[in-house]
């Protein structure tokens, strides 16, 4: 019996069948083989069609034969086997399951294909981003090689302007010379020439003189003689004239004092007249006593009103010099000031400015609120900013200011003490308060008060009177004193200060915010507090990296030295030396500063 289920496989490629015949080995041959012949006709319609899919299969003719015999033996074999239709069953599934695998395969083929294809599109990509970086790279560096040209050609340019103009100043300094030493040779020759001049004139004069002296004499002497008899005469009359007047005189004054006495005898003895003589005299006195203290009184009340000290240098306080037209216009136009305004336009350490932005609101508050004013004392460098920084904490609390100079004090002399009063008379009758900015402190409030040689009466006596006026706590004025030596002032006026605060020289940042604001204000012409003038063409703005180049090449300077600096920027334009304003230009005008200042000279 057959393992295969009596299923026959012909038409299967290389296995041979048999194509007339049934079945040897099992009764049911004839029913077994029509079954075969319909299975045969299947699979050849089925192999038929896979061969049509196919591309150019080719079929091998010449094979050994007993091969073939014994594929036929096998063949009879599975046919009379029982399983013969799941031989088949399972031989179709095994091609279909190997079709299934080369569709995967050639899945994976294409899928492969399409991940080179997207590795190539990758690596093109990649390489078109490494062309792109590597040309914008070359076009960084011709930009940087560019700006460098550019920057050895301007440094070029500006060397050779500074060689141009140290030929041209060495040639003017030696123009000067030949000028100076020809001026002096001929102001010596002029001189020699005068003097040989005068010399002359005067031996002529004096000859003159001699020859006029002797003619005179002689003339003199000549006409006294002639006149004696004459002059004698004269003199004689002149004497009579005179005694007779005298004698008239002397008559005439004894009667007027015999008639005064005797008068003032009468009302003496009389008891109706000596009331009337005592009243008269008594109010005629009176009167001028009186009228002489009440204009005292009314002028120190209209001088304090409306007046000004004599020490007073600079003040907001309105005055009787004040009360015309164009003034009275020019305050009605001016912009009122606010709190928030007090360090506009001063430029400060960031420290500094909230310790001072402090004092300013406690001073406006104190102000506001009739409580007693602090002294302050600034210290520090000249140039830093001290008086502006008084004028703009008057001005911004609302309260009057005045600016006063120490060196003003010396001159005075014994009248020092008196003015002294005079002024603070005057700061405390003011009705908004008082800052009372005394400038350069130390030439009038500094040490030496036990020393007879190292302070003069009058000043000692000036110094106890300012500390007389300041020893007691007072809601009228305010004290800020300002000093480049604040160790050299009393150590009673030191007690008098409750704050004292350094002003340095600035530093790196502020020194860029104070020339960006003086170019704004002097060549921009964008901060201007009064009047117009012509906006110099500049090739830069404030931002321009110059001005750090300009900060670090200017340490050291002042405030007023770098408003100093921008100042002769604008004149050097104004000149009209070039129609534009550069870079170079400035770095140029500050080498100059820079070599004065090597000198000792302070621009």
């Amino acid at each position: 019996m057959s393992i295969w289920g009596g299923r026959s496989n012909v038409g299967i490629p290389g296995w041979g069948g048999n194509t007339g015949g049934g079945n040897t080995g099992g009764s049911s041959g004839g029913d077994n083989r029509n079954n075969n012949d319909d299975d045969d006709r299947d699979y050849e319609e089925e192999q038929s069609s896979n061969n049509d899919r196919d591309d150019n299969v080719k079929v091998i003719a010449d094979f050994d034969a007993s091969a073939l015999e014994r594929g036929a033996k096998a063949m009879r074999e599975i046919d009379s086997s029982e399983n013969s239709k799941e031989v088949l069953r399972l031989a179709v599934e095994t091609e279909r399951t190997k079709q299934k695998e080369a569709g995967l395969k050639q899945s994976e083929i294409e899928r492969e294909t399409v991940m080179r294809k997207q590795q190539f599109l990758e690596q093109e990509y990649e390489q078109q981003r490494r062309m792109e970086q590597e040309r914008s790279e070359r076009d960084k560096e011709m930009k940087n090689h560019n700006a460098q040209l550019k920057k050895e050609y301007a440094q070029q340019k500006l060397e050779e302007k500074r060689r141009t103009n140290d030929e041209w100043l060495a040639n003017q300094k030696k123009l000067f010379e030949q000028q100076q030493a020809l001026e002096k040779q001929t102001s010596l020759e002029i001189e020699e020439e005068k003097r040989r001049t005068m010399d002359y004139q005067a031996n002529l004069d004096r000859e003159t003189a001699t020859v006029k002296a002797g003619a005179e004499s002689e003339g003199r002497i000549r006409q006294e003689r002639e006149n004696v008899d004459i002059n004698e005469k004269l003199s004689r009359a002149r004497l009579d004239e005179d005694r007779k007047t005298r004698l008239a005189i002397r008559k005439e004054e004894l009667e007027y004092y015999a008639s005064f006495f005797s008068s003032l005898r009468d009302t003496i003895t009389s008891p109706e007249k000596l009331p009337y003589l005592v009243g008269g005299v008594s109010g005629m006195a009176f009167g001028i006593y009186g009228s002489r203290m009440g204009l005292n009184v009314a002028g120190r009340y209209i001088e304090s009103k409306i007046g000004k000290p004599s020490l007073v240098r600079e003040t907001s306080r309105l005055g009787w010099r004040d009360m015309s037209v164009r003034k009275i216009y020019q305050r009605w136009g001016k912009q009122a000031y606010r709190p928030e305004d007090l360090l506009k336009n001063i430029v400060l350490h960031p420290g500094l400015e909230n310790k001072m932005s402090f004092i300013g609101r406690a001073t406006r508050k104190t102000r506001e609120n009739n409580a007693p004013f602090r002294h302050v004392l600034i210290h520090g460098p000249p140039g830093t900013g001290k008086t502006l920084f008084a004028r703009s904490l008057a001005q911004n609390s609302g309260m009057h200011y005045a600016v006063v100079t120490g060196g003003d004090f010396a001159p005075l002399g014994a009248n020092a003490v008196t003015e002294l009063h005079k002024l603070f008379d005057w700061a405390e009758s003011s009705n908004k308060g008082m800052i009372l900015f005394i400038d350069e402190a130390d030439a009038f409030l500094r040490k030496g008060r036990g020393d007879q040689h190292a302070m003069s009466e009058n000043m000692r006596n000036a110094l106890s009177a300012f500390l007389f006026r300041t020893g007691t706590e007072t809601n009228k004025f305010m004290i800020v004193l300002a000093t480049n030596i604040p160790e050299a002032l009393d150590a009673a006026v030191l007690d008098r200060t409750d704050e004292a605060v350094e002003f340095p020289n600035p530093g790196g940042p502020e020194r860029k915010r104070i020339m960006q604001q003086y170019f704004r204000q002097y060549i921009k012409q964008e901060v201007l507090d009064k009047g117009k003038a012509t906006v110099i063409k500049t090739s830069f703005d404030e931002e321009d990296e110059v001005f750090d180049r300009l900060t670090e090449q200017t340490d050291g300077f002042s405030g007023r030295q770098l408003s100093k600096f921008m100042i002769s920027v604008q004149s050097t334009c104004y000149a009209g030396i070039e129609e534009e304003l550069h870079p170079s230009t400035l770095e140029q005008i500050l080498q100059t500063h820079l070599k004065a200042k090597k000198h000792g000279i302070q621009l």
